[in-house]
């Protein structure tokens, strides 16, 4: 299918909500899909406030966090 695969338990993000949740599913096996009346194949995700719902893999994008292991973000007053 040519998609990003996820993996149960890591965090992304919902980019028609812009929500950051954690995957708890995920459907690609075309058959299921078939059954339940999906098109496309689908990640179950979980929010911080416990609200799962399932949304097209299309629509879920890794969390990328950049960091900075130098301390070079801090503020200096000038």
């Amino acid at each position: 299918m040519g998609a990003e695969m996820y993996e149960v338990g890591s965090t992304v993000v919902n980019t028609q909500s812009m929500k950051q949740g954690s995957v708890c599913a995920v459907i690609i096996n075309e058959n299921i899909l078939e059954e339940k009346g999906w098109d496309e194949p689908k990640i179950q995700l979980q929010y911080i406030s416990g609200l799962r719902e399932w949304v097209p893999m299309s629509k879920v994008k890794t969390l990328l966090i950049e960091t900075d292991p130098t301390g070079g973000g801090e503020c200096l007053e000038g």
